[in-house]
């Protein structure tokens, strides 16, 4: 059964807040996001806006349309993640190096940290999910068992509806509804404490990352104790020598149970594990550092690695590209 978007796009109008002022509705906007620049090419097409906004737990959920042709520029989003579904129409996205065009039935994801130019298109209608940044990083580091913080790095593709993200709308749809029915289901406070986690495991499932591999593998059995003990010690020391034995001296088991914990629940050996975070540390660290500030090797260096023609040919490996191919490329001068 197909998911009716037209239906579930049409906000009550009591809970709406409407102008057909530009000012206006930049001010209103920027207030519900962040500040941002908004021009309508065609002033006699008339401004129609209309903008709801419903809370799911520390989720919130927005439909927003304006009427006719703008176009909106934000030098980022900063501290949180949008997630965008279009309802109708059709809008042309300027994000992370790229230009689409998103239609309808389509979403993405608005990275907090890359510059944003949206023009809308008369018809186009959205649903926007924003998502506290720190908080779904902390709740996706939880999930991964990873830390993710500043790593996350949604893909900027063009995602169906319905080829996973369609729940994401129903729900939405429910949360909606049920609030302006005042209703005690979903809007209730001890239930709509569990609606954000869902609706942020949804976000993690439906829309690529770059871990979306082992965001999948988590759904295998829960590992045991001791592997997430060793865990917690790998990333609070990853900077640091990490051998072996420490590793089962913060597990507290014996070699051969932590090295069958990691193969099984894991996929790779303890210190492969250890490799794993390092050169996703590294990769992060090269691609923000400023070329003239900061090497290859310092780099590599504070990331735990001490043989560097090894660390170069396990970057290549894992990345497909050299260190020094990835040195400086998402540095932006201050």
């Amino acid at each position: 059964m197909s998911l009716d978007l037209n239906r579930a796009s049409v906000p009550p109008a009591s809970l709406a807040f409407e102008t057909e002022s530009v000012p206006a509705a930049r001010r209103y906007m920027s207030d519900v996001f962040r500040s941002h620049e908004l021009v309508m090419p065609r002033e006699e097409a008339g401004l129609r806006m209309r903008h709801e906004a419903v809370k799911a737990g520390r989720v919130s959920l927005h439909w927003l349309q304006y009427g006719a042709p703008v176009t909106m520029s934000a030098p980022e989003m900063g501290r949180f993640y949008l997630f965008q579904f279009i309802l109708g129409g059709a809008c042309e996205i300027r994000h992370r190096g790229r230009t689409q065009v998103v239609d309808y039935g389509k979403s993405y994801v608005v990275h907090p940290s890359e510059p944003l130019t949206k023009t809308w298109d008369s018809d186009c209608r959205q649903l926007i999910v924003k998502v506290d940044r720190d908080r779904f990083e902390r709740f996706a580091s939880r999930e991964i068992g990873v830390d993710v913080a500043g790593r996350l790095d949604f893909d900027f593709d063009i995602v169906p509806v319905e080829a996973g993200p369609r729940t994401m709308i129903e729900m939405a749809k429910a949360v909606r509804e049920d609030s302006a029915d005042a209703g005690h289901g979903l809007s209730h406070p001890r239930v709509s404490g569990h609606l954000d986690a869902t609706m942020m495991a949804l976000m993690l499932a439906s829309f690529p990352h770059r871990f979306s591999e082992r965001y999948d593998r988590a759904a295998a059995p829960c590992a045991p104790y001791y592997v997430y003990r060793a865990e917690d010690y790998i990333r609070a020391h990853l900077r640091e020598p990490i051998s072996i034995e420490d590793l089962v001296t913060a597990s507290d088991v014996s070699m051969r149970s932590l090295f069958g914990g990691f193969r099984r629940f894991r996929g790779v050996a303890p210190m492969a594990y250890v490799k794993a975070l390092r050169l996703e540390l590294a990769h992060d660290e090269l691609s923000g550092a400023d070329p003239a500030e900061r090497s290859v090797t310092q780099i590599a260096m504070a990331c735990g690695f001490t043989h560097m023609s090894k660390f170069a040919r396990d970057f290549a490996a894992r990345f497909g590209e050299k260190p020094s191919e990835v040195l400086g490329r998402g540095y932006v001068k201050r």
